[in-house]
């Protein structure tokens, strides 16, 4: 599992970057809690202060959904880029894509809050 080192006393937050000609929903939760659910390529969120993120699981999902032809294709070319910043700290994290059937691709990201 990836970590990011929090600043004390810093806003945190997270940026997801999506590049793909496959249609998309993405999810992003916090040790298990839903915060937001998107159809766009690209946004933000909010996730709260440190001290109350310390030792949490922030976690990004995006569903792909595509042409069986082309999703090989699809799959190559899609970069999914996620971002978590705290004002002083900035890391990028590229997670993992995974095939599931000949229509759909997921993407996935936990990164421990420290």
């Amino acid at each position: 599992m990836e970590t990011f080192q929090m600043t004390q006393n810093s806003t945190v937050e997270i940026s997801v970057h999506i590049s793909s000609d496959a249609s998309v929903g993405s999810y992003v939760s916090m040790s298990n809690n839903f915060k937001k659910r998107s159809t766009q390529y690209n946004f933000t969120l909010l996730l709260g202060k440190s001290e109350e993120l310390r030792n949490q699981v922030v976690s990004e999902v995006s569903n792909f959904f595509t042409d069986s032809n082309i999703i090989n294709t699809i799959i190559n070319n899609t970069s999914v880029l996620c971002i978590i910043n705290d004002g002083t700290t900035k890391k990028q994290y590229t997670g993992t894509k995974e095939k599931m059937t000949n229509r759909i691709f997921v993407h996935y990201l936990d990164v421990k809050l420290i």
